[in-house]
């Protein structure tokens, strides 16, 4: 923690920092967000506003205590950004190129989606169906 109070020592210090908790935190996060690339990007961003904030750390808790609640904070954060785009309108439907291609093709704009696709857009099957 010393080394972080000096300007010259900062960044050294920061590495030194993330290499001790790296691996602790990403595992907490791992098991909030479910999945390695979304836990990585969590990461990234709980090691960004621990860089930013590590000054006004004030040691009224232990160091590991505050750097997880703010990996709790961002995976909330994330999660909730997660759901609100997932529940979005602009989701495309998809339709088949053809009656007897199994292809599978997006159908009209973000903006169209939010009409009801016809019947006959819709694949009877979507098990043969993936998006490109």
């Amino acid at each position: 923690m010393d080394l972080l109070r000096s300007e010259r020592t900062f960044e050294r210090g920061f590495r030194l920092l993330m290499g001790q908790y790296k691996e602790r935190l990403y595992w907490h996060i791992r098991r909030l967000v479910l999945v390695h690339e979304d836990a990585d990007d969590v990461l990234q961003n709980t090691f960004i506003k621990i860089y930013r904030g590590i000054l006004q750390f004030e040691g009224k808790s232990r160091l590991y205590t505050w750097l997880y609640r703010i990996a709790t904070n961002e995976a909330i954060t994330y999660l909730q950004s997660k759901a609100r785009h997932a529940a979005a309108p602009g989701r495309r439907y998809w339709r088949t190129t053809s009656r007897s291609s199994p292809a599978c093709v997006p159908t009209g704009s973000p903006s169209s989606s939010r009409r009801t696709p016809s019947r006959r857009s819709m694949p009877t099957s979507t098990a043969s169906c993936s998006p490109r």
